[in-house]
């Protein structure tokens, strides 16, 4: 048992040392934090993009159009937890490098770069692959046509994110189970026949709920095509 261990122990050296001759890494802090340049030109010289979300309740700050929709699609997969744009202050050769995303899928920590056509520095991408999997985070480099093939999605999920963090303090319960009910009952349902389109507030609470029931997974909406609207089908989760 004893030479196993220092077996192991030999290969994760040597599994470090192979990362890590060529391409010196260190960080700040591992702890995800979001970074926060001070730079007005970089600003200036970017789409640049202001919002809070549920997962993430700071204020978020986003560099491009990709890293913007990217977050809307991390906020409407309940089997995310949490993310956190520009989560580490890295120094890659005595440059500094901060990736694009950090999010927890399920039990697993991954950390995420955006690129046109996911074009990394291939020099870069092995040692910090090898450098995150030490600390037990998974790095991935996402194309931005990935994600900007799926805007019609982000973009349905930035609105219902703003509408539920707009509507924080009303209590759905009771229309929450209602519709559940419902989708129980009868199957697949037009979103317009959940609600009450006549009746202004019990439509705005039930939209929420609808909205909520969606968030945690618990029913699911077709939002991947079209804009949401009345004729938007929902279902229970399976």
């Amino acid at each position: 048992m004893e030479k196993q261990f220092f077996q192991m122990a030999k290969q994760e050296r040597q599994f470090a040392q192979n990362f890590f001759s060529d391409v010196r890494i260190e960080s700040e802090s591992l702890t995800p934090i979001q970074q926060h340049s001070s730079a007005k030109k970089l600003n200036r010289a970017t789409d640049y993009y202001l919002q809070r979300f549920i997962k993430f309740p700071q204020i978020a700050i986003f560099h491009s159009y990709p890293e913007y929709l990217h977050a809307a699609l991390l906020e409407g997969n309940p089997l995310i937890t949490s993310f956190v744009p520009q989560p580490f202050r890295l120094l890659v050769q005595n440059r500094r490098y901060v990736p694009d995303c950090f999010y927890v899928f399920r039990t697993k920590r991954y950390v995420i770069e955006l690129k046109p056509e996911g074009k990394f520095d291939t020099k870069l991408k092995k040692p910090l692959k090898g450098y995150f999997k030490q600390q037990g985070f998974n790095f991935k480099v996402l194309t931005n046509e990935s994600i900007l093939k799926k805007e019609t999605l982000a973009l349905n999920w930035h609105h219902i994110v703003k509408t539920l963090l707009s509507a924080e303090m009303i209590n759905t319960d009771t229309e929450e189970l209602k519709i559940m009910d419902q989708l129980s009952v009868e199957g697949e349902t037009e979103f317009g026949l959940l609600i009450k389109i006549g009746d202004r507030l019990a439509n705005q609470k039930l939209e929420i709920a609808v909205f909520r029931l969606a968030h945690r997974g618990q029913i699911a909406l077709d939002l991947k095509d079209r804009k949401i609207n009345y004729s938007t089908m929902v279902a229970l989760c399976s």
